[in-house]
């Protein structure tokens, strides 16, 4: 797999969203106390610039969130592209069309995936214009390599491990040989 547990769905990042309705709110309440009592006249601007400032988190929120998930998506996609490739050594513009995108384009994605930690076990190399796949694909071309199923001696967890070598528990973090 190249692609990590943080290019989840489910994780939702929503703490600007969060924040941009609660200072609007706090705007509206002092916006409405400052028209109730002519001594708070004065805090009116200071109420339109919170109930600015909320709108603005609110809407810088949602577009952040917005890009999060088409980055995701294209993880997915290239995630799909990359088990099924069977070379690891892939053409930049290969990985580009089977994307939609230029060759630059790609690129510049591929690098913003792999910065925001969405995808791993690849690197790109400019020198060459490819796209080169590291350990998962490696593994998984070596059939001497088998998978096993051990349980933890520290915690009592099953975890999946490859056989001889060192590997940590998923839950506990013992070493297990």
């Amino acid at each position: 797999m190249y692609i990590t547990k943080k290019a989840d769905l489910s994780e939702k990042k929503r703490g600007m969203i969060v924040w941009g309705y609660i200072i609007g709110i706090m705007g509206v309440i002092n916006l409405a106390m400052a028209f109730s009592d002519p001594q708070a006249r004065k805090t009116i601007p200071v109420s339109i610039a919170f109930i600015v400032i909320g709108a603005f988190m609110i809407l810088r929120g949602r577009k952040n969130n917005n890009e999060r998930v088409k980055l995701i998506n294209l993880a997915k996609e290239l995630n799909i592209f990359f088990l099924n490739e069977e070379n690891y050594s892939i053409p930049l513009a290969k990985v580009a069309s089977a994307i939609s995108m230029s060759r630059d384009e790609a690129r510049d994605v591929l690098k913003e995936l792999i910065n925001q930690e969405y995808i791993t076990n690849l690197y790109i190399d400019n020198l060459n214009s490819q796209v080169i796949l590291t350990a998962s694909k490696t593994a998984q071309g070596h059939p001497h390599l088998q998978a096993i199923s051990v349980t933890c001696p520290n915690c009592g967890a099953s975890c999946t491990v490859i056989q001889g070598q060192k590997n940590k528990c998923e839950y506990c973090g013992t070493i297990l040989v």
